[in-house]
């Protein structure tokens, strides 16, 4: 796993462990609706906005809002356009397969 802001991959790692041990222990449920965009179907995930504490800041994304959000340092217009148009209640399609490859390109042309 790679570093993202200021913590490490170990440290990434350590707390996704953290995440999936709470998950399966049932301290927390399994990501089922995306908190941004009200998504149900596809590949709905965690992101963790602090490592620090990793059941604290979990937020349930689906996969394309998750991507956004690890998008913004690149295409922060585009991303705050797409953040704004799923809050004001537009809804894109599911995503059921990882594809970074999508990444390539900025969202929202």
């Amino acid at each position: 796993m790679r570093s993202y802001k200021q913590w490490s991959g170990e440290e990434r790692l350590a707390s996704l462990k953290k995440t999936k041990a709470a998950i399966s222990k049932g301290e927390i449920p399994p990501a089922t609706k995306c908190q941004r965009c009200n998504q149900t179907k596809g590949i709905i995930q965690y992101h963790n906005h602090d490592y620090s504490d990793p059941i604290k800041y979990l937020e349930p994304l689906c996969w394309r809002c998750h991507m956004m959000l690890h998008s913004e340092h690149r295409w922060p217009d585009a991303v705050k356009r797409y953040f704004e148009e799923v809050a004001s209640g537009k809804q894109y399609p599911p995503v059921y397969r990882r594809d970074s490859k999508k990444l390539d390109e900025p969202p929202c042309r």
